[in-house]
């Protein structure tokens, strides 16, 4: 009887609790109170910056392409505009160089 229960009884025993244990340790995902209706997604820009005003609220559902928020436009402003100031530097510095080599060609 007790080779019985130490060659049957118990492995079986322990091949149940393992069992057990495997199946209920993690590979499902389960809770009690959580409910999604529907798809949430992360929303982030594409460039860095400040939001200024935001169009949407909480849990609201939106359309494709439905303006969510707005981006403070001052330092895109900014640079901008600091572009557009090294342009005209550098087609000031061509017309600069064109007249010097117009000169030179004429000195020759």
């Amino acid at each position: 009887m007790k080779r019985f229960v130490l060659m049957v009884v118990v492995p079986a025993v322990a091949l149940l609790g393992g069992g057990y244990i495997y199946l209920k340790s993690g590979r499902y995902v389960e809770t009690d109170n959580a409910y999604v209706k529907a798809d949430k997604v992360q929303v982030s820009t594409e460039v860095a910056g400040q939001v200024n005003e935001v169009f949407v609220r909480e849990n609201q559902s939106v359309n494709a392409g439905q303006l969510l928020f707005s981006l403070d436009p001052a330092p895109y402003r900014m640079a901008v505009n600091q572009a557009r100031a090294n342009l005209e530097k550098v087609r000031t510095d061509l017309l600069e160089k064109k007249a010097a080599y117009l000169k030179a060609e004429a000195m020759l």
